[in-house]
């Protein structure tokens, strides 16, 4: 009897092990299946375009004069032709000329009319470079002020209209005085008067606006008595982008050239009509140029645009003066999309997205930048911000974007994966050099299936 019943006892044990044993494989199995996780990305990037695309604050740009007086009459319906004809850059110079004023304090009616123009040019899709002058755009025809105390007094009275349309202007040129409105060659005023000036007028404006000292002598000799994280809060436009930067400057500048747009005129030196040469593409490339002068009077742009650009892109057949406005400022492109994801071990997956900079210049303001996966049956949008400075990518740099994914929380299903870029100052979509199609989304990147 103790046999049988040690017996009946080893079996009891050995049917527990038994049903232990296969309670934990189940459970173990169960587990297994829900770690399990089939994750499959297509990407759909698209091929690159050579189509311009019309981002902001970059690109051609052409020039409108306004003078102010209080005989004077600004129509706001003035614009319409110059925006039929010119419908393709982002661009525009306006040129104000004070020379009504010259004697003394601008009118309430002056003021009124600055502000009526910036108005105008606000409403449209055009950012602003704006310059103040002391008469038309010739040394001849100038009239300047008796003294600077006129100066800074325009100064004063126009710095609230300035800071009211910030977020329209690119940029701010100049410190009034002289030819062009520049003061390297102005009989009223010493270099260290234009110093002055360009520093007060930088105190009198909000930190976002840009203000751009004509080229590289008067920005590093003009403001030569100052600090250098000072001279960083200024930016440079050039009259002559062939007379630039002299050798010794270039290195020092292009530390502020990674934090102001730049740009500026084409003048007369040969070698950048050349396009054999590279000299033109060599010398944007350089100087991080975002903007430039387009003329219907410069022999070197008609000589771009009668020239053939060859290379091995998608641009190779395109003019040099298409592959320049182009190649402006920044110009992003996508050029991979990857996922790593292990399904027995990751918790997350990292989506990594390539994109660099084709562009001759940094960007100068931030962009949000967005991953979005939409579940392709309800239609959710998952949003994922991309944490990036989009004002740190180098030009010829490719940089990877990562978002991390938490896809065993996700339905299982399609979904689609879209890329945006919004312009933070003013909701605008920024553009990618690519040929997929932008929708309300943004760009389509790719697909993903989870199973």
């Amino acid at each position: 009897m103790k046999h049988n019943r040690k017996k009946h006892k080893g079996l009891r044990f050995l049917l527990f092990l038994i049903l232990f044993l296969t309670a934990v494989s189940i459970a173990g199995f169960a587990y297994l299946e829900h770690r399990h996780l089939s994750a499959e990305l297509t990407p759909s990037i698209g091929a690159l375009s050579n189509e311009p695309l019309r981002n902001p604050y970059c690109g051609f740009y052409h020039i409108y004069d306004y003078t102010i007086a209080d005989d004077a009459v600004f129509d706001p319906n003035s614009l319409t032709p110059f925006l039929q004809e010119d419908n393709l850059s982002r661009l525009c110079l306006l040129r104000i000329d004070l020379q009504r004023y010259r004697e003394g304090a601008i009118s309430d009616y002056g003021l009124a009319q600055v502000s009526a123009i910036l108005s105008a040019w606000a409403g449209t899709d055009k950012d602003l470079l704006l310059r103040f002058t002391y008469g038309p755009d010739a040394f001849s025809d100038m009239e300047e002020p008796a003294e600077l105390t006129t100066v800074y007094l325009h100064m004063e009275q126009l710095a609230p209209i300035i800071h009211e349309y910030a977020s329209r202007i690119a940029a701010f040129q100049g410190d009034f005085i002289g030819s062009h409105g520049h003061g390297m060659n102005s009989a009223l005023a010493e270099d260290n008067d234009v110093s002055e000036l360009l520093q007060y007028l930088r105190s009198l404006l909000d930190p976002s606006v840009e203000i751009a000292a004509c080229g590289a002598e008067q920005y590093h000799r003009v403001l030569n008595d100052t600090n250098e994280e000072y001279m960083k809060t200024f930016s440079i436009y050039y009259d002559d982008i062939g007379t630039a930067l002299p050798p010794d400057a270039v290195k020092r500048f292009q530390i502020t050239g990674r934090d102001h747009i730049l740009g500026g005129t084409v003048g007369a030196d040969a070698a950048l009509a050349d396009p054999s040469s590279g000299a033109a593409l060599t010398l944007l490339r350089q100087l991080r140029l975002s903007y430039l002068q387009t003329s219907e009077d410069s022999e070197i742009l008609q000589a771009w645009k009668n020239a053939t650009y060859r290379d091995d892109s998608v641009f190779s057949g395109v003019t040099l003066y298409d592959y320049v406005a182009a190649h402006l400022g920044y110009r992003y492109v996508l050029t991979s999309l990857s996922m790593e994801f292990n399904t027995w071990q990751d918790e997350d997956a990292a989506l990594q997205i390539g994109i660099r900079n084709d562009g001759f210049a940094n960007a100068t303001r931030p962009f949000d930048t967005t991953l979005f996966l939409r579940n392709d049956e309800t239609e959710e949008l998952i949003t994922f911000p991309l944490d990036t400075d989009n004002r740190d990518w180098e030009p010829d740099e490719e940089i990877l974007l990562t978002a991390r994914a938490d896809l065993r929380h996700y339905d299982k299903g399609s979904y689609t994966l879209y890329l945006m870029m919004i312009d933070a100052a003013t909701g605008e979509v920024i553009r990618l050099g690519n040929d997929t199609p932008l929708g309300s989304n943004g760009y389509e990147i790719g697909t993903l299936e989870l199973r």
